[in-house]
C-alpha cells in the first residue's frame, strides 16, 4: 500500500529539499529520490518516508 496521494502536499512541504538540508542530518537529493520513486509508484518507500515525515514535523515545531 502506498502512502495516500492526498498526503503528498504535506509530505512535499515537510520534506522539501530546503527543509531537509536545514536539519543537517539527511541528504536532500536522496530524500528527493525516494519521494519521487514512491509517488511514481516505482518503489514502496513508506517504511522510510513515514518516520522521516514524523521527524520533519517534530523538527519544524521544536528545533527553531
Amino acid at each position: 500500500m502506498w502512502l495516500n496521494q492526498n498526503m503528498r502536499e504535506t509530505i512535499e512541504d515537510l520534506c522539501s529539499p530546503a527543509a531537509v538540508a536545514e536539519t543537517g542530518l539527511f541528504d536532500a537529493s536522496f530524500v528527493r529520490q525516494i519521494l519521487d520513486e514512491h509517488f511514481q509508484e516505482r518503489r514502496d518507500h513508506r517504511k522510510h518516508i513515514y518516520p522521516l515525515l514524523c521527524f520533519m514535523a517534530w523538527f519544524r515545531n521544536h528545533a527553531t
